[in-house]
């Protein structure tokens, strides 16, 4: 909306502005002639998460038509772009580092798999459920939002770290302001000066997701809720001409509400639909209002933020006559644009200092940290760094500040330790159906201590029941400060049924074999990639036979051993992973000290690969295993069957002393909807080629004996786990077997 005689207002507004001595002036306010100053333009940059992408489309279109931009404010998505731009970004600048955004790791509460300390990738293994509990002294806890959002803060330090030293927003290269709500009075909070990375984290922190911003003294929660579109906020900054981008998500019919997503999208349309309307009823005929159809884009669509590019381009030259009005010449264009041009050279880092409030040794957190004294701020490594830090679990955040000490600059980091403590419950659910009769099921929770000592000890206590019944205690203990030596204590009991099978590959019987292990060991950590584990085991096995028509006594063996571990773990998910690989070697030599009655040597390896290429993935895996060099018996058996580990026997079908295992497996996402962990399903199609088969004999094993097989599946990346539904095969010696499974839990 724009109103044509505005000469006389302008005037008035400028004479007040005068009479005030105003604090920012620009330099092309007023010609060298010294002809009237030209309006003040301030832009207005609403809320929409996901649509924000719009706001970077807007000031394409605003450099391209030479409109100055005096004074920015924005909300949430809205306040991250403004801040850039304020930041002496250009827009295609703010493109290209918008494509560059990994959505589904910024607003994840872990740090990236790359980034988590071995330790960490181990919680992977114990339980499926993502979402920990935390235990205080009134019994379980939940935190303050779903998503710390360390790595969401990682960024916009980064990003702003050109700026981190101004602390008055009016002397950013553009004057910028962020709206925040204040959670404890349910009021207006606008942010003009201090650390602008925390400002706009807190104008974006959505309760329940994020947990609040405590800034300056408020618990500041997303802006939104109270101004998403702040007019009035770039009034009182001096702006005479405002440019509003609304992206603010519209109400949905009742047939639309139909997920998860769609609830969440309707609450925040609900409680912004109030402030907007007055910020709307602040606009006059000379202001701007910009709309872009976003119809297709919902809030949480990070992955389509760089398609709302375009619309915000298009919906701005719409409005290209009455942006033409406000046009510069080429001349004042560029002094515009040189005057707010930040020319940002990496320091030279003097100093690191490291503020780190948990129990682990400030040694160790200083040993994550690879960037060394002397040399230039290098800010992606940094950040990689930190989030190595975070990614040992017990930080809520981990961030860092470019201070300066005289002549001297340097890197303070501060690692705050996690508000609900270093106790937490883990929870798990695995079940499998083959839609003929045999299904399993397994329950399973985990209690994980951290920091019991100086050292970072750590004790776990795992439990499980269904058709496997387990329960395990673990005790890891650094043996230095930087965690490079471990020594660790384990005790498992564990029973499970197998399929016994003869030499023809029949499966004649089943044995249900229990057994209890204790194992000391002492350990190498290589970086957080892997380890390397050495010890002694001493364990009991029990096995009861039985066949259709008999049941056989049961026996007992006493094991002890001596035995070595080789683990190493790339991969970027657990479940579904894209990229990384991951190794385990065990081995284990049977001796007859410490009551040992078994001389049976173990070897056990397997090795699996992935790689992507676009929605594609192809996951590779080998694995094989022996019991030789002694009395074997049914409790040193190794088993297959299930899904992967040849998915046309029902699971652990086949067992015998000695197994071999291949395969492919190929699938591809079917949907880019949503963020993973958070609001949407990933949602995949694919199949397998596997070949394998257990023998009794080292002289059976014979590439004529082999088994082979695949599948077809779906498979989603639930919340609750990787969930398969599909049909396999698999040939046989004696028989070959189809079957349609389900399956709940993690195959690789």
């Amino acid at each position: 909306m724009i109103r044509k005689g505005w000469l006389l207002p302008r005037l008035m507004v400028a004479l007040l502005i005068f009479s005030a001595g105003a604090p920012h002036v620009a330099a092309d306010e007023a010609g060298d002639d010294g002809a009237e100053p030209r309006p003040k333009i301030g832009l207005v940059l609403a809320g929409g998460g996901a649509r924000g992408g719009a706001h970077i489309g807007v000031l394409k279109a605003l450099e391209e038509h030479q409109v100055p931009v005096d004074y920015i404010t924005g909300t949430s998505f809205g306040a991250i772009v403004g801040s850039f731009y304020a930041a002496g970004y250009t827009a295609d600048e703010l493109e290209v580092a918008l494509a560059l955004m990994d959505w589904e790791n910024l607003l994840s509460d872990n740090a990236p798999r790359s980034g988590r300390s071995f330790q960490r990738k181990l919680d992977d293994e114990e339980t499926a459920l993502d979402f920990e509990f935390s235990v205080g002294e009134k019994g379980l806890a939940l935190p303050q939002g779903l998503v710390r959002g360390n790595q969401l803060r990682l960024m916009l330090r980064r990003y702003l770290s050109r700026v981190a030293h101004v602390q008055n927003f009016d002397e950013l290269p553009i004057p910028f302001r962020a709206v925040a709500t204040d959670l404890e009075t349910g009021g207006e909070v606008v942010m003009g000066s201090g650390d602008i990375a925390s400002a706009v984290l807190a104008s974006m922190a959505v309760p329940g997701l994020f947990p609040p911003v405590d800034r300056e003294g408020h618990m500041l929660v997303d802006g939104g809720l109270v101004n998403n579109m702040p007019v009035t906020v770039a009034k009182e900054m001096g702006a005479d001409i405002i440019i509003l981008v609304d992206i603010g998500t519209p109400m949905a019919e009742r047939e639309e509400i139909t997920s998860f997503p769609k609830v969440f999208g309707q609450l925040l349309s609900i409680l912004t639909l109030k402030n907007r309307q007055a910020q709307l009823d602040e606009l006059t005929d000379r202001d701007i209002l910009l709309k872009p159809d976003l119809e297709t884009i919902r809030l949480t669509d990070f992955h389509l933020a760089t398609s709302a590019v375009p619309e915000g381009y298009a919906a701005a030259n719409e409005a290209g006559d009455a942006l033409k009005a406000l046009s510069l010449s080429d001349a004042d264009w560029q002094d515009h644009r040189a005057n707010r041009r930040v020319d940002f050279e990496p320091p030279t880092i003097d100093f690191i200092t490291v503020d780190n409030s948990s129990s682990l040794p400030d040694k160790y957190v200083r040993s994550l940290i690879r960037h060394d004294k002397g040399e230039p701020l290098n800010e992606a490594q940094l950040s990689d760094d930190l989030t190595r830090i975070y990614g040992t679990g017990y930080f809520d955040r981990v961030e860092y500040r470019i201070l300066e000490r005289g002549a001297e600059t340097g890197i303070h980091i501060e690692a705050k330790e996690r508000a609900v403590g270093k106790k937490f419950v883990r929870f798990g659910l695995s079940l499998s159906d083959d839609f003929s009769g045999n299904n399993h099921y397994n329950i399973a929770a985990s209690y994980t201590v951290l920091g019991l000592n100086s050292l970072g000890a750590e004790w776990r206590v795992r439990a499980q029941v269904g058709d496997i019944l387990a329960a395990n205690t673990e005790f890891y203990q650094p043996l230095n400060a930087t965690q490079d030596y471990f020594a660790i204590t384990s005790f498992t009991a564990a029973s499970v049924v197998r399929g016994i099978t003869n030499d023809r590959g029949v499966t004649v019987a089943d044995a249900r074999v229990t057994n209890g292990d204790l194992k000391l060991g002492v350990g190498r950590n290589i970086s957080n990639i892997g380890r390397i584990t050495v010890g002694l085991e001493r364990g009991v096995a029990r096995a009861k036979i039985h066949t259709p028509d008999f049941e056989f006594p049961a026996f007992s063996i006493h094991s002890a051993s001596i035995y070595a571990k080789l683990e190493t773990d790339t991969f970027d998910n657990a479940d579904f992973p894209h990229k990384g690989s991951g190794l385990t070697i065990v081995y284990s030599d049977g001796r007859t000290f410490l009551g040992g009655e078994s001389t049976v040597n173990k070897l056990e390896a397997g090795y699996t690969h992935t790689m992507t290429w676009g929605r594609n993935t192809l996951t590779g895996f080998v694995s094989s295993g022996m019991a030789y060099g002694g009395d074997e018996t049914e409790t040193d058996d190794f088993s297959l069957g299930g899904f992967l580990n040849l998915s046309g026997l029902r699971q652990d079908q086949i067992s015998g002393k000695y197994y071999g295992l291949a395969g492919l497996a190929y699938y591809r996402r079917l949907n880019q909807g949503g963020i993973a962990s958070l609001f949407g399903v990933p949602i995949y199609a694919g199949l397998s080629l596997e070949a394998g088969n257990t023998w009794n004999r080292s002289s059976d094993i014979e590439f004529s004996k082999l088994r082979y097989g695949g599948s077809v599946f779906l498979g989603a990346d639930t919340p609750i786990g990787p969930l398969y539904l599909g049909s396999g095969y698999t040939t046989g010696q004696a028989d070959a077997q189809v079957s349609a499974f389900m399956y709940l839990g993690r195959p690789f």
